[in-house]
């Protein structure tokens, strides 16, 4: 799709300086870790995807046509990330006003946390105060529902019907998802996202609860929910410790990990961050 397009592309100008310190270089052992395109190619081809696509935004809805919610916050996160890595501000007019309009419409409803991140990206490279509140709105509304040791060992999360497993295959805590947690036991497909939200949160703020989040939910995906191929898993209850499908490997589980392990091993110093 176009957006993943554009991603491509802006993930491929490591050679351009960034306001942040995660490291966007490109492994050696990679199969094919260089690109034969120019910077000014690929600057372009990532330019030209987002012109493509910027027509079919919707009106006052900061949403694309045929895209949906989740996907139309990916757009802004590519945009966003296509004018840092360029080092422009072509799209800023565009990125930080439909992101301000989305967070006014559906306040704390940020479910996926995609939308909390493309507002991340958007205050690294134009430094709006606004959308950085509004990533930590999102983060602040999301957090009561990851499980502390006191409520695992309780067996419930204060305002809720349901029971909570205290251990899942004798391990961490089963945390759970803002998403389910709502309507029933909690379903975890989204720590990933959470992890690196924390994580680019305290790279931005040098807050510790930011930092103390991510590697919460790193080590929990590293001890209960990745498989022996190192790939993320998607779901656990909360209520039965059940798993979704072994074969449920969705790209977006182990992408949004990955990014929260870089920016975190940057954030924290500890190379086992990177390692993993």
């Amino acid at each position: 799709m176009l957006f993943s397009l554009i991603g491509l592309y802006c993930v491929q100008l490591p050679l351009i300086a960034v306001v942040h310190a995660q490291d966007l270089s490109v492994p050696s052992s990679w199969r094919k870790p260089s690109n034969l395109r120019s910077l000014s190619e690929r600057i372009a081809i990532s330019q030209n995807a987002i012109n493509v696509i910027l027509p079919q935004l919707g009106t006052g809805t900061g949403e694309f046509n045929g895209l949906g919610y989740w996907q139309s916050g990916n757009v802004w996160s590519a945009t966003a990330n296509h004018d840092e890595f360029a080092n422009t501000t072509t799209f800023k007019t565009s990125v930080v006003a439909n992101l301000r309009n989305v967070f006014s419409l559906w306040p704390d409803y940020d479910k996926f946390e995609w939308w909390a991140q493309a507002a991340l990206y958007a205050y690294r490279v134009y430094g709006d105060t606004t959308l950085l509140a509004n990533a930590e709105a999102t983060w602040n509304n999301i957090t009561p529902f990851a499980l502390t040791a006191a409520s695992a060992s309780a067996g419930r999360i204060p305002g809720k019907s349901f029971t909570i497993e205290p251990r899942c295959d004798g391990s961490e805590p089963p945390l759970v998802d803002h998403i389910e947690s709502k309507l029933k036991a909690g379903q975890l497909p989204w720590l990933a996202a959470f992890s690196g939200v924390s994580a680019i949160l305290a790279e931005i703020t040098k807050d510790v609860k930011y930092t103390n989040a991510a590697i919460a939910s790193a080590n929990w995906i590293k001890s209960l929910n990745i498989n022996a191929n190192n790939i993320v898993l998607d779901t656990v209850n909360g209520h039965d410790c059940t798993r979704s499908p072994s074969n449920w490997l969705f790209t977006y589980n182990s992408g949004k990990f990955i990014e929260g392990l870089s920016v975190l091993a940057d954030v924290t110093g500890d190379s086992q961050w990177r390692t993993l």
